[in-house]
């Protein structure tokens, strides 16, 4: 947005009236326009939506966003500018080099993210706003490519590559397994990171394990009992952890995988790779219905009152213990779950009717937990205790909390309302541009804020500063 404003300064010309005369005009892209602020109409543009539980609500885009987004096209124009990432027959050799050319330390270029697959240079980049969607691969060595246009922007997100697969796949060799350097200041390329994914255990802390694994383009690693936060390559073994001083460094891969790893974060801690869970020869193949008998609630015998809550997050497959985050479960066999995040799995037992009474946890021996009945799971809290305004400094913006037709929702000026569904004590689910709303609440139990996040932030604070104006 703020390299928008500077081509404004220099052409002395609004910026969607430059893109159309340098881009898209000499492209023959006669259907591609930039809405430059949300009172532009544009009458031909798809409709957006978004899912609200099990209802679809039309979405308007949040506007107002040149240079950063707010294109709306065609996928005849795009089309028109895969042709010129051909040979960049407008733009010139210079424009090309600057697009494809990664930036030190990144996969990024000028507007593009360079990367390989299947032994396939890839050029690609996605988009989205409140109602749209849009995923667009290119492959110059092919020169053939694919796109993905939907006017809902909670497709899958590997749907692209997904369609690749089907329409060249059979054209693309199977490239053999990546050597990571064992130079320790070579370069990273994306393809080493396969090599890293897993589950490592702390000599020092047994059960205390580190996973790391991919989430969409980003590297991630999430530590027992705590949040997910994202990787940052430092080269080919080493990763400093966002969020935290803190780094690790792989060992040099045996027979395709780091057989351990260093965490430098108040010295020095090694961790070893746990192997992963594997199903029983007899046992029965999972799928996705199964999860539905599992979802509830279970008490441990030996620990009355701490509970383990299983329920769908979309399509994951999720499990909360009391007073602890949620994790993510990973199917083993139609009974059976391993927890990513620690040396642990869950086996549920089924009856004759097909429901689950209860489970054991495998964790530092055998726990048995039996299935709580509906009845026994407390209220969710009033929703009236937070209604209110909040307002972030940081983003010097308003959020409004209000209930109606008895749901909490959340507005702000430029969107809303977006519904928040009950989670777990005072955590709340949203849809785009929200994921999480988590309130917070005094020493003395009122409600003095919320933290909220999304995909690409966590933990913005909004403090309470008054009763809802509704």
């Amino acid at each position: 947005m703020l390299l928008a404003k500077v081509i404004e300064q220099v052409t002395e010309t609004p910026f969607a009236d430059w893109l159309a005369q340098a881009v898209f005009e000499p492209l023959n892209m006669t259907s591609t326009r930039v809405r430059p602020d949300p009172t532009f109409v544009l009458s031909e543009a798809a409709r957006g939506y978004s899912k609200d539980g099990e209802e679809w609500r039309e979405a308007r885009d949040l506007g107002g966003a040149p240079g950063a987004g707010a294109v709306y096209t065609t996928l005849a124009d795009m089309a028109r500018w895969m042709v010129e990432l051909e040979g960049f027959a407008h733009g010139g050799s210079r424009v090309g080099e600057m697009l494809t050319e990664r930036f030190e330390g990144t996969t990024y270029g000028l507007g593009l993210i360079i990367e390989d697959w299947r032994g396939q240079r890839r050029w690609q980049h996605g988009g989205g706003d409140l109602g749209h969607l849009s995923a667009f691969y290119y492959y110059p060595d092919l020169n053939a490519g694919v796109m993905v246009f939907a006017n809902h922007h909670e497709l899958p997100p590997g749907l692209a590559t997904e369609l690749t697969e089907l329409l060249i796949g059979d054209v693309l060799p199977t490239p053999p397994a990546v050597a990571v350097p064992t130079d320790p200041e070579a370069a990273f390329e994306d393809a080493y990171f396969d090599a890293f994914v897993g589950r490592y255990e702390l000599e020092s802390a047994p059960g205390f394990v580190l996973r790391f694994f991919r989430e969409g383009e980003t590297y991630m690693t999430q530590a027992t009992g705590q949040q997910a936060l994202s990787l940052t390559p430092e080269n080919a073994r080493s990763f400093s952890i966002d969020g935290v001083d803190a780094r690790v460094v792989f060992d040099v891969p045996e027979e395709g995988v780091s057989p351990a790893l260093t965490l430098f974060q108040n010295g020095e801690h090694r961790a070893q790779r746990l192997p992963e869970p594997e199903a029983g020869d007899d046992a029965e193949p999972f799928d996705d219905a199964h999860f539905d008998r599992f979802v509830g609630r279970y008490e441990l015998e030996a620990m009355p009152g701490f509970v383990l809550r299983f329920f769908r997050d979309d399509k994951r497959y999720m499990a909360q213990a009391t007073g602890q985050p949620a994790f993510e479960l990973t199917p083993v066999d139609a009974r059976t779950f391993s927890i990513d995040m620690v040396n642990a799995r869950i086996v549920f037992d089924v009856d004759e009717d097909g429901r689950s009474p209860g489970l054991t946890l495998f964790q530092n021996g055998e726990h048995r937990a039996v299935r709580l009945e509906d009845d026994d799971e407390p209220p969710p809290p009033d929703p009236a205790e937070f209604v209110g305004r909040y307002f972030s400094a940081e983003l010097e913006t308003f959020y409004e909390v209000a209930v109606e037709d008895d749901e909490l929702v959340l507005r702000h000026r430029r969107f809303g309302p977006v519904t928040l569904r009950h989670k777990q004590d005072d955590a709340y689910q949203a849809v785009f541009p929200l994921a999480t709303v988590d309130f917070v609440r005094d020493e003395d139990g009122r409600v003095s804020g919320l933290k909220a996040g999304n995909l690409r932030t966590r933990d913005v604070w909004f403090e309470r500063v008054g009763a809802s104006d509704r």
